[in-house]
């Protein structure tokens, strides 16, 4: 992979967390709800446990996961994969945006994996919805 490459998952990266943050601080409802839930919760047995953005405490990894997801979607101004292959065929046009990096980083967490490994996950996510938005358009399927 390109540096450019990493660069622009690093930015994307960087565009969800702000996206993430600015729907904590106004307290979006979905978000907050979520993260409330998160901070009540304890790591599970023999697990690195999640962070929840904006706070220290580990908590359970995949209420984190939730309440990160949300924080990161609730603006829905965060970067945009676009699927579509005109040489390949493929050209369903789904678009999809970086939700899912609060993943990465908790599969990291629980990994023991370092930020290098964690940004290749990122672009691994962008990926795999870059390719499924090629074929399945969800529109069709009033998804």
């Amino acid at each position: 992979m390109s540096t450019a490459t990493f660069e622009l998952v690093e930015r994307f990266h960087l565009d969800s967390v702000g996206c993430a943050i600015s729907a904590i601080h106004h307290r979006a409802n979905a978000c907050t709800v979520l993260r409330r839930e998160a901070l009540q919760t304890l790591p599970a047995a023999q697990h690195s446990g999640g962070i929840c953005f904006g706070d220290q405490k580990l908590v359970e990894t995949a209420r984190s996961v939730a309440a990160n997801v949300a924080a990161v979607r609730e603006w829905d101004s965060n970067g945009t994969n676009f699927g579509f292959d005109k040489d390949a065929g493929r050209t369903a046009g789904e678009f999809g945006h970086n939700d899912f990096y609060p993943v990465a980083i908790a599969a990291s967490r629980e990994a023991g994996f370092d930020g290098n490994e964690a940004l290749r996950m990122m672009l691994l996510i962008d990926e795999i919805r870059g390719r499924l938005a090629e074929v399945f358009p969800l529109r069709m399927y009033a998804i």
